[in-house]
């Protein structure tokens, strides 16, 4: 007889191994109570209540008795009959290539899965790969199953950690698909959920922020992404309180508060250093505050060392573009028609082409991007404050 000790955890989602027998009991029904199921193993109620508890270990022995009593392998119960699939899976997930076989594995362990942390998590991820595939939708569908079931994980197990991984995603879609309707709903149910826990609450109030800029409450929304900032400050979060200063540098900078946007977007430079497409993103941002601010020369120096260091075509584009409008110079902006960016960002160096043609008299100039330009909707004369750059 072995004596050796079980793993504490699931091999895949990392449940606690008496949680994850708890949840497979509590699924198969009545027939699977403490009592009953104590009785069947041969170890005392209590015991079986201290193990399930996480109070007491659990031996290889008696994990091989619980698994033969629930009828079924030791390795469903641990998970390491689907190691090999979630790692490819999570591989999949993490650099979106092979979508469809991503849906082939998260499909199969969806069907494979029981108790409600495996079933959670394995909703959670179709819902990314329909999220991945742009199929909104369904991703939609399947995470509101999966909130469901963390709504449950959580008042059972007093475990908000899926709940707060379902809701940041669900947060996500809301915002890319402007459903702000369905992001108040979710913010009403999970009103004080996270509290005490800084860095998930940060999250929640962003999503705040989001949805008060949305209903036109500008000083509100920025009410939010400070105290988003303050709740990160106390997690210690480097990474995340730079993202957090740079929403903030944005916030301000649109409210033309030039002086404070640079300060702070200055301060998020230093604490984006590890996350390059961030820091870089906020370069663009820092810069365009410098020329606000008359401090020309220094903005497109900035520019230019971001042009330099970007990979990305879309932020090349608009670096080049702000680049042209900073030094006047128009050959500049010319170059950005020719790349393979955003449509959005040539229409944007069309609109500065045309003004600039306007203010110099070239009228067949202004003829030219109006032709290019026919149909667009680009209003704003401040190429500096238009939200794609």
């Amino acid at each position: 007889m072995s004596t050796l000790v079980a793993p504490k955890e699931t091999t895949v989602d990392k449940i606690p191994l008496g949680r994850r027998i708890e949840e497979i009991k509590k699924e198969k029904g009545g027939y699977y109570s403490t009592a009953a199921m104590s009785t069947r193993i041969g170890v005392h109620e209590e015991t079986l209540r201290m193990m399930i508890k996480g109070k007491r270990d659990i031996y290889s022995f008696e994990l091989e008795k619980i698994a033969k009593d629930l009828k079924m392998p030791v390795e469903r119960i641990t998970q390491d009959d689907v190691t090999r699939g979630a790692a490819e899976l999570i591989e999949l997930l993490a650099t979106k290539a092979s979508l469809e076989r991503a849906h082939e594995l998260a499909v199969g362990l969806f069907e494979v899965s029981i108790g409600l942390t495996e079933r959670c998590n394995a909703l959670n991820n179709i819902g990314r790969v329909y999220f991945y595939l742009e199929r909104y939708d369904s991703a939609y569908e399947y995470w509101m199953k999966a909130y469901s079931v963390a709504e449950l994980i959580h008042e059972k197990f007093k475990d908000n950690e899926r709940l707060h991984i379902v809701l940041s995603n669900l947060i996500a879609l809301f915002a890319a698909r402007k459903q702000y309707s369905r992001l108040s709903d979710i913010m009403i149910r999970i009103e004080g959920v996270f509290d005490g826990q800084p860095e998930k609450k940060a999250s929640i109030l962003h999503a705040k922020a989001m949805l008060a800029e949305h209903e036109g409450k500008v000083e509100e929304a920025g009410n939010f992404l400070y105290q988003t900032l303050d709740c990160l400050q106390v997690s210690g979060h480097t990474n995340k309180i730079g993202r957090a200063e740079l929403n903030i540098g944005y916030y301000e900078y649109k409210q033309k508060n030039y002086a404070r946007a640079n300060e702070i977007l200055k301060r998020s430079l230093n604490h984006l250093v590890l996350d390059k497409r961030v820091w870089l993103i906020a370069m663009k941002e820092y810069a365009k505050t410098l020329i606000k601010l008359n401090r020309t020369e220094e903005g497109t120096q900035i520019f230019d060392e971001a042009i330099s260091e970007t990979t990305s075509p879309d932020l090349y584009g608009k670096l080049l573009l702000l680049l042209s409008v900073a030094k006047g110079q128009p050959k500049i902006a010319e170059e950005v028609l020719s790349l393979s960016v955003d449509d959005k960002i040539k229409e944007l160096a069309c609109k500065y082409l045309m003004h600039y043609s306007y203010s110099t008299g070239d009228s067949d100039g202004v003829m030219k991007y109006y032709g290019i330009t026919e149909g667009l909707r680009v209003y704003n004369s401040d190429i500096l404050h238009e939200e794609d750059l």
